[in-house]
């Protein structure tokens, strides 16, 4: 199978579980008794992390090995996305979708930089 089909893959993986987790949010919120209207911080802290995160992830992957930052990623961001739906804490909630961007990142940055190089 094509190695670019392999990372499209896992993109759409990412992709996916980066936005059904949206919809389930604000219910989870409404669980554990916090204000809906973190939400928008909530969304917002996964963003900043991709953003933060994404030119040093690439770089990581030009210095070493994009498979290993890759995994890397993938690890890290199943992770963050069980850990957010087991925090009951806003603050813990705010960070683990933190992270949760920061390990995207990784992914998405070294797969369009293997890509566009092969």
């Amino acid at each position: 199978m094509n190695k670019a089909w392999i990372l499209l893959a896992f993109g759409l993986l990412v992709g996916l579980g980066m936005n059904l987790a949206h919809p389930i949010t604000p219910a989870h919120l409404r669980t554990i008794e916090v204000d809906s209207s973190m939400f928008g911080l909530i969304f917002a802290s996964m963003n900043l992390g991709q953003f933060v995160m994404a030119p040093v992830w690439g770089n990581l992957g030009d210095a070493k090995n994009r498979k290993t930052v890759m995994i890397i990623g993938l690890v890290g961001y199943g992770i963050s996305q069980a850990l957010f739906g087991f925090v009951t804490d806003i603050y813990l909630i705010i960070l683990v979708r933190f992270f949760g961007g920061v390990f995207a990142s990784a992914l998405i940055a070294n797969a369009l930089a293997h890509i566009s190089m092969n």
